[in-house]
């Protein structure tokens, strides 16, 4: 029998399981110490769903400043939330980038509805209609609100509002340097 716990409510444990958690959270968390190593899985999890590091802290019921400890003691931490931060931001990118390009999709259709009639028992008149329904290949349109943001932020120097910004910015840099220079003071 597999069963949900609340606070892990994404992955499923067996009653072993289940005892195996229930004992480390009374001997161990009750003490600060956590074997962080049992929910590497769980914070990867966690991570690819979106939670920030803190909400992870919290769900393994220790504070922010403890995870960023254990990231920086354990590399398989800091690997597993990287891995799982990384595959989110690619989804979302290739969800905006799908959406600026356009894409296709299916959808049910309702075509016409099969109409039976018929007399119930008692004699009295009974129509039951059944919607018929297809599949159909549709395409999203592209859209230019996301093309303008992939754009604006992959080749900002050539779509920003203000093309030349990114040029005159560094031409900017540039002369407040010189200025500094000529005053005698490092920059």
């Amino acid at each position: 029998m597999i069963i949900k716990l609340m606070i892990f409510p994404n992955i499923q444990y067996s009653f072993g399981q289940i005892a195996d958690i229930l004992d480390k959270l009374e001997r161990g968390w009750e003490y600060g110490k956590v074997n962080i190593m049992d929910y590497l899985e769980s914070i990867a999890t966690w991570a690819l769903e979106g939670y920030s590091e803190k909400q992870i802290a919290e769900k393994l019921g220790i504070s922010d400043r403890t995870l960023r400890r254990y990231k920086q003691k354990n590399k398989e931490i800091l690997s597993a939330l990287d891995k799982s931060k990384m595959k989110a931001n690619m989804n979302v990118e290739l969800t905006l980038l799908n959406s600026a390009l356009g894409y296709e999709y299916e959808e049910e259709e309702e075509v016409s509805k099969e109409r039976i009639v018929y007399f119930d028992d008692n004699g009295n008149k009974v129509v039951k209609e059944t919607p018929v329904t297809i599949r159909v290949k549709k395409r999203a349109k592209p859209d230019i609100s996301a093309q303008k943001y992939w754009l604006n932020n992959r080749k900002a120097q050539y779509w920003n509002d203000n093309p030349r910004k990114a040029i005159n910015d560094k031409e900017l840099l540039e002369l407040k340097k010189k200025e500094f220079e000529s005053k005698g003071l490092e920059f």
